[in-house]
């Protein structure tokens, strides 16, 4: 441009009315002699003091304007504070930071509202929740009544059979080990042409024994036979063993009898059945007799342990509903003679232990 260019004056001052006086007074260029017809203007100390900082290295820019203490010195500038710089200034309460930071100040993300804060969410979800609890209750009773019964009673079926097979099975075997039979009658054939009263009573013995070893506790009852598996009548069977009864009652007497075998606690008891054609006579004869029923069943129910007295007093005595008339002959050793008449028939026991085992088994029936 013209402005740097190297010309003569009257080139230069040609074209000084082009520029502002405002830039010749700022601006002045690398010559000895300014622009136009300026002279050249004396030095002040700013200018002194702003070289020397140019020449240090300093900032052109940061110092521009001089600084009061300078102007002052120079005398080109006056400061005079006015009324309007002293004026306080209003800062807002949100733009004033405190130089303290409170210590407990947390600095974090800010929090999200969670999608369960909308109330249109939260009933949504909660209904969802019921609707799902609901059908899972549904489902469960639907199967609880439907396919568990069906399955169960099988196994109760199963569990039925088995018990029963087991439990039959258990019977069968304690049954086959017992040497005798308890809920039907035994046979016990004897030699009618040879026995005697000891004879049978070793025979009732042995089968005493036999019942101990086993652990048998109840009565066991037997139909006498002979040989030929025959029953043997009554009347028959007191001559064989030596019961001494009259011949009016002996008469009376059914053939039929049976004869149990009792365990009383290692003991062997016996218990005769007897039924009769006619009761009530059956019944007046016994009770005129009945002092010397006793002596009558030594050999037979004694043997030679016991002596019956020949005259013995019975007293009265009751078993549920039966009335028992009992005589005591060893009470150590537990013997007595003990009957009761019923139903047309006649019980005699040598024991009150057997005949009440042998009165509850009846009744049991």
């Amino acid at each position: 441009m013209s402005l740097f260019s190297f010309g003569t004056e009257t080139d230069r001052s040609n074209k000084k009315g082009d520029i502002p006086q405002e830039f010749y007074d700022a601006v002045s260029v690398m010559e000895d002699v300014p622009f136009g017809k300026f002279e050249k203007q004396p030095v002040t100390t700013s200018q002194i003091s702003q070289a020397e900082k140019l020449a240090d290295g300093a900032s052109p820019f940061l110092d521009a304007f001089p600084s009061k203490k300078e102007a002052a010195a120079e005398g080109t500038i006056t400061f005079q504070p006015s009324s309007e710089d002293t004026q306080p200034i209003d800062v807002p309460s949100e733009l004033v930071f405190s130089d303290e930071i409170d210590k407990n100040t947390r600095f974090s993300e800010p929090e999200t509202k969670s999608d369960f804060s909308s109330p249109k969410k939260h009933t949504a979800t909660l209904i969802i929740a019921i609707s799902s609890i609901a059908i899972v209750c549904i489902a469960l009773a639907y199967y609880f009544f439907s396919y568990r019964p069906t399955h169960q009673q099988p196994e109760m079926s199963t569990f039925s059979e088995v018990s029963e097979s087991t439990s039959s099975e258990v019977q069968s075997e304690t049954a086959s080990t017992m040497p005798f039979a308890t809920d039907t009658p035994n046979y016990l054939p004897i030699d009618t042409e040879t026995a005697t009263a000891e004879s049978v009573r070793a025979a009732f013995l042995q089968i005493s024994t036999q019942m101990a070893d086993a652990g048998m506790d109840q009565p066991v009852e037997f139909f006498v036979t002979d040989n030929n598996n025959n029953p043997i009548a009554f009347s028959r069977f007191a001559y064989m063993t030596g019961i001494a009864l009259p011949a009016d009652f002996l008469a009376l007497s059914n053939e039929t009898f049976s004869f149990c075998v009792y365990n009383d606690g290692g003991q062997m008891r016996f218990v005769l059945d007897l039924s009769f054609k006619d009761a009530a006579t059956a019944e007046k004869l016994i009770t005129s007799n009945e002092s010397g029923l006793p002596a009558a069943f030594q050999k037979l129910f004694y043997g030679t342990e016991v002596i019956a007295p020949n005259a013995a007093i019975f007293r009265s005595g009751a078993y549920g509903s039966s009335v028992i008339r009992y005589v005591n002959l060893d009470i150590d050793r537990h013997y007595s003679l003990d009957y009761v008449i019923e139903n047309g028939e006649m019980i005699i026991s040598s024991s009150k232990d057997a005949l009440r085992a042998f009165l509850a088994v009846r009744q049991s029936k």
